[in-house]
């Protein structure tokens, strides 16, 4: 029990170090407030694409660390759309 636990604490741990700060949008047409919010969006979308964990991940890890990256890579793309370069 103490180890699924600890599995658990180490997989969301990893998982918001995956999805914290992250890179950094630029974008020199739009305000700062305007990129907070265009991330928020995009931030949105990909919480809304992905949900679903990959079947081949068998652990709890490996499933929070697929969604992250999915996730990451769907913000990037967005990101890169409304005219943002990763810094």
């Amino acid at each position: 029990m103490h180890t699924h636990i600890a599995t658990l604490i180490l997989a969301a741990s990893l998982a918001g170090c995956a999805t914290g700060s992250g890179p950094h949008w630029y974008n020199a047409s739009v305000t700062n407030e305007q990129a907070q919010k265009d991330f928020a969006e995009c931030k949105y979308e990909a919480l809304k694409a992905v949900q679903q964990t990959d079947p081949n991940m068998r652990s709890i890890f490996g499933q929070e660390l697929d969604l992250a990256n999915r996730r990451n890579e769907v913000i990037a793309a967005c990101m890169q759309v409304r005219g943002y370069r990763n810094q």
